[in-house]
């Protein structure tokens, strides 16, 4: 995980680490250098039209 998250600094380009299903897992990716996460930590997958709700009752980064 190291060396995805330091390659994509070098090459401008942004990661999302696929799997964060506990509060562990996503310290674990966030130690690592990477800042976006997504899993069922978040959410399950969703419908189209049950994403844009999702995303107006989501609490803000902070």
């Amino acid at each position: 995980m190291r060396a995805v998250v330091g390659l994509s600094d070098r090459l401008g380009m942004g990661i999302v680490a696929e799997g964060g299903e506990t509060a562990e897992q996503l310290d674990l990716v966030r130690r690592e250098g990477c800042t976006d996460v997504q899993g069922f930590l978040y959410s399950c997958p969703l419908s189209p039209a049950d994403i844009a709700a999702f995303i107006i009752t989501m609490p803000t980064a902070g």
